[in-house]
């Protein structure tokens, strides 16, 4: 997904300048702002393509913020298990853990990311609707 909105944002710079999109909205990990879920006016061509690139966009934000929220002990497995793309059993040989402290820490990382992602839902309808 990463990848996707880099060669996005490199390939539709003009876009962003069209559609009045603050591409910095999703990168401050500390304070979120109703840039990370505007509206932009743009063309019936270009909406399909800045609406799948702000999906993305905000899917990569919450991730990489869940990310750096978790629990030290937990972060290690996490990134193995979700960026990595490791197996259990190579994550419990690179970590020297059991596979009940994977499944355990792996249920750990996605409540947590599961809370991250809530709370951010309740701030985006309550700055939409409120």
């Amino acid at each position: 997904m990463r990848e996707f909105c880099s060669e996005f944002e490199c390939a539709y710079p003009s876009l962003f300048r069209k559609g009045k999109v603050n591409q910095a909205a999703f990168e401050d990990m500390e304070c979120l702002s109703e840039d990370t879920f505007i509206i932009p006016h743009l063309s019936m061509v270009d909406i399909g393509k800045m609406d799948t690139y702000l999906a993305q966009r905000e899917k990569v934000y919450l991730f990489e913020y869940s990310m750096e929220r978790l629990d030290e002990a937990v972060r290690p497995i996490a990134e193995s298990l979700f960026i990595k793309k490791e197996s259990w059993e190579e994550v419990m040989r690179k970590h020297c853990i059991s596979r009940m402290t994977v499944s355990r820490y792996r249920k750990a990382a996605l409540l947590s990311m599961a809370m991250v992602v809530d709370s951010y839902m309740v701030w985006k309808a309550q700055s939409l609707f409120m």
